[in-house]
């Protein structure tokens, strides 16, 4: 036996169970995220007809998506690709350098009845990728309060945050010139 240490993978003992296991650390799955964790990464590039052994031995043809910020790869299944789809267009190609929000939800067992736990896409862009000013320019569109907060609350929760900051003022502003009417 050699005298050289030789540097092994060692997985912390506060993870999941899985990561225990060598090949459960090949592929992004839920039990990578703390309960409640969402990360967001970005789409690094799609590779089809991946082979994959299953834990019966039977091999299946996946498709799996890699990301920047992540060293392994993660199965890309219909579900997600439909998310992607809805946010960056339907072809693939469009969602390369693509910011994505990922979370461990219930999902339809692949092997049988019922839900696992799986990788899931939040169904919007994650805060701070998108172009707020087609909302901008919906909402200075207004020219009363009332209209500014309906317009405003059609809008999707994640782009309201982002942009409850600029509303409160062009409120402000039309507050101000309902008062100087009045006077």
């Amino acid at each position: 036996m050699s005298d050289e240490l030789k540097e092994i993978y060692q997985p912390a003992m506060d993870k999941h169970w899985k990561l225990l296991h060598a090949d459960k650390r090949e592929l992004l799955g839920s039990h990578n995220l703390k309960e409640g964790e969402r990360i967001v990464a970005t789409v690094r590039d799609i590779k089809w007809d991946q082979e994959v052994k299953g834990k019966s031995g039977r091999v299946d043809t996946v498709t799996f998506i890699y990301f920047d910020e992540i060293s392994i790869p993660m199965c890309l299944n219909v579900t997600n690709c439909e998310v992607l789809a809805k946010l960056y267009g339907e072809t693939p190609n469009d969602w390369i350098g693509k910011r994505i929000e990922i979370f461990s939800g219930q999902v339809k067992n692949p092997g049988g009845k019922g839900t696992v736990p799986g990788l899931c896409f939040a169904d919007y862009v994650p805060v701070g990728d998108e172009d707020l000013s087609d909302y901008k320019d919906k909402l200075s569109a207004h020219d009363t309060v009332a209209g500014l907060g309906e317009e405003f609350k059609s809008m999707p929760k994640h782009v309201q945050g982002q942009l409850a900051k600029f509303t409160a003022e062009l409120k402000a502003e039309l507050e101000a010139k309902d008062a100087a009417k009045d006077l």
